[in-house]
């Protein structure tokens, strides 16, 4: 059920396959920039199929959630979860997030411990990698087009981008449909921002739980970033036992993995939440 709570000061959309029920598990999913609750499309019905609640969130700024004309941060996004979890009285989640959805999903369960009991994280990175001139090109390539051509525009050569084989005509299409919801640019420029200057590193040797991160071989970021994270997120455990946190590759993927390898993707949640 599709669903808009008020929560720290906005609206937030949201998608809950079984609002009210306490006796299921509840795994939130949290989608990356320019994304929808609809992204994880892929994974809710395998996610429910195995016995959990999912709920689904449009970040702010994003799909038919507020999209305040202000400065946004990771940690604001992270406070609207926050506050989402305790309104709908969710108890500690297993929480999912991809791209800036991992962003956000990793302050969160750094600073609010209680509220997460495990962490998925997908494509995702405590903080941008050092800028290069590849890297610079392709951001004046991507604002180029967002202020020349607009977002629809550019929801067109991202899908392209990230699904760029034959067979994935109808995903691309898929994906350029929900772009629609992401409609303002200045709104999803402060949301590109607040990606862009998080530095999450000092947080992860805080997180608590379980945390797994799935990690593309053809991502925007390497594996060595990504295994920095990891690095970081288990030196609070050397020599204290088993490492917090595991890295799966997942191989013939872009950065949309929950969308070109499904079952893998699903594979590893359902393995990770048993």
């Amino acid at each position: 059920m599709e669903a808009t709570i008020r929560v720290n000061g906005i609206d937030i959309n949201y998608d809950d396959t079984a609002p009210g029920n306490n006796d299921l598990q509840p795994v939130l999913l949290v989608h990356g920039l320019g994304g929808c609750w609809q992204a994880w499309q892929f994974q809710e019905p395998a996610l429910q199929q195995a016995g959990f609640r999912t709920i689904s969130v449009d970040l702010r700024g994003h799909g038919r959630s507020s999209k305040p004309h202000a400065p946004n941060t990771v940690a604001l996004m992270s406070q609207d979860l926050a506050e989402l979890i305790g309104a709908l009285g969710l108890g500690p989640v297993y929480l999912v997030g991809h791209s800036l959805g991992g962003m956000v999903s990793f302050n969160l369960a750094a600073t609010r411990p209680d509220l997460v009991a495990r962490l998925a994280i997908i494509n995702s990175f405590s903080r941008i990698p050092s800028v290069k001139p590849k890297a610079i090109v392709k951001l004046i390539y991507r604002t180029s087009i967002i202020y020349g051509l607009g977002l629809q525009a550019w929801a067109w050569a991202l899908s392209w981008e990230l699904l760029p084989h034959s067979h994935q005509a109808d995903l691309r299409r898929k994906l350029v449909g929900l772009s629609a919801g992401m409609d303002d640019r200045k709104v999803y420029v402060e949301a590109m921002k607040a990606a862009v200057k998080a530095d999450l590193r000092p947080l992860l040797p805080r997180l608590k739980g379980p945390v797994l991160l799935l990690a593309a071989d053809k991502d925007y970021t390497p594996i060595s970033a990504k295994i920095v994270d990891l690095e970081l997120i288990n030196s609070s455990r050397y020599g204290t036992g088993e490492p917090l946190a595991k890295l799966v590759e997942i191989k013939n993927s872009r950065h949309l993995s929950p969308w070109d390898q499904v079952d893998r993707v699903n594979g590893e949640l359902l393995s990770f939440f048993e």
